[in-house]
């Protein structure tokens, strides 16, 4: 074979054995056998047909590869570990709507800029993602494109139901611009959620209980995270939990859900490291180390009486930080916690 494997697609059309990929110019059946002659080839763009109908694709089976682009056929429902890891030319990729689990370190170290999804929205909300590089964009970061088109917005309504945000689901995805959820009970955004979403610009939340699992948006581009002061009933004021670095880094978070009335039950160590732009706070509970360093546009903060301890490295760096009232209901104060 001279042609250098660039492109590949998985079919079941044709009665040929099932070939694990080990290197570009190595490919051998699972007994060893070489596949070659089963190979047929156009401009670079070689066909795989497996016989029987592929249910997964396996472990490594096409890590440290040439290839461009991967289509999977519908039947496929399982993509194990590393099974595309350190395909560096990899850059267009199209899942079935039938996937349902994809491994870890799946697409680590690829290349990754386009990802086809062959559903709606709620097919691709029920994917379990194994952790980050389990989802192909989280390398280069691009854009995800369902049968309707690119998602730009997440929208998610169902006042009598939860709703949760797969961990990450949405990890390096570019073309995400907005996400509007509205929930019942219960609005849960996982880990990783919405990392690296480099676009992703104004969040909207409404639900009794809302929680923000850790580096949910972290490194993201949100601009405006928007909580309303209550849900459905002005007596139904939602709970809110945010986990460690959920927001690190996110240099462009101006408004945030701190400044409203929201119960906001938790926040977590490093949770708003590094948000530049941050400038008003309003806080009703304890202040966890690093949780808001870096912030450097800080230039308001409130504490309540229920606030006893602001921990290490709280506000440090915040250089734009005035003073601060700090409450006689506080006992301890860490290291370094006003250190400019």
């Amino acid at each position: 074979m001279s042609s250098i494997l660039r492109r590949i697609l998985l079919t079941s059309s044709v009665p040929l054995d099932w070939a694990i990929l080990y290197t570009a110019s190595d490919i051998v059946t699972p007994t060893g056998i070489p596949v070659f002659s089963n190979l047929k080839g156009k401009d670079g763009v070689w066909i795989l047909k497996p016989r029987k109908q592929l249910s997964k694709i396996p472990y490594n089976a096409f890590a440290n590869t040439s290839i461009t682009t991967i289509k999977i056929p519908e039947e496929v429902e399982n993509l194990e570990g590393s099974c595309f890891a350190s395909c560096t030319s990899l850059d267009t990729v199209t899942l079935p709507s039938t996937i349902k689990n994809i491994g870890n370190r799946a697409f680590r170290d690829t290349n990754v800029s386009k990802v086809y999804f062959n559903g709606d929205i709620e097919d691709y909300l029920k994917i379990s993602f194994y952790d980050m590089s389990s989802n192909p964009l989280y390398s280069k970061g691009g854009v995800l494109e369902i049968k309707d088109g690119p998602v730009t917005r997440l929208l998610l309504i169902s006042p009598s139901d939860n709703v949760v945000v797969p961990s990450n689901a949405f990890v390096g995805c570019s073309s995400l611009q907005e996400v509007h959820i509205s929930a019942g009970d219960y609005c849960n955004i996982t880990e990783n959620a919405f990392r690296y979403s480099s676009n992703l610009t104004n969040v909207n939340l409404a639900s009794t209980n809302i929680n923000i699992s850790s580096y949910a948006f972290e490194n993201s581009g949100i601009t405006s995270l928007n909580i309303p002061d209550y849900y459905l009933s002005p007596d139904n004021i939602p709970k809110v939990t945010i986990g460690e670095y959920a927001f690190m880094n996110c240099k462009n978070l101006t408004i945030s859900a701190l400044t409203w009335r929201t119960n906001i039950t938790k926040i977590s160590k490093f949770s708003f490291y590094g948000c530049k732009n941050l400038t008003t706070i309003h806080l009703n509970y304890d202040v966890p180390s690093n949780a808001f360093y870096g912030c450097t546009s800080l230039r308001e903060v409130t504490l309540s009486t229920n606030c006893t301890i602001i921990a290490d490295n709280a506000f440090e760096t915040c250089i734009s930080l005035p003073n601060i009232a700090i409450p006689n209901s506080v006992t301890s104060i860490g290291s370094y916690a006003f250190r400019n």
